[in-house]
């Protein structure tokens, strides 16, 4: 069941998640490659880690994409540890967010299954 983010769940990202995406480990190719990312979170908002997987990418190498979803996958857990600012998720409800270096100052997609 696809529905629209929590409420928040888009600013949690712009707000928390952006900051700790630190693009400037990844090298020029990686900033042209776009991965899309699913996890979980618990009831505290803090992320499950063991259900961050990506579940696609697009522009780029294999090398790319796992630069660019470790770097995102990093960055879930490090903003992520106290806790995320989001309300209505369920521990059965998969986000997905989509990262795109080259885009990540701007609005980024992100679902909720």
């Amino acid at each position: 069941r696809d529905r629209s983010p929590s409420r928040g769940l888009g600013d949690v990202y712009k707000r928390q998640v952006s900051r700790c995406f630190n693009t400037g480990t990844l090298s020029n190719g990686s900033h042209t490659t776009a991965v899309e990312i699913g996890l979980r979170f618990n009831t505290d908002g803090t992320p499950i880690t063991s259900t961050i997987t990506m579940l696609s990418s697009s522009g780029g190498s294999q090398a790319s994409a796992s630069a660019v979803f470790e770097t995102a996958r990093r960055a879930i857990i490090r903003c992520g540890a106290r806790g995320y600012d989001i309300e209505n998720l369920s521990g059965n409800d998969q986000v997905i967010i989509s990262f795109d270096p080259g885009r990540i100052n701007q609005s980024q997609d992100i679902v909720v299954k």
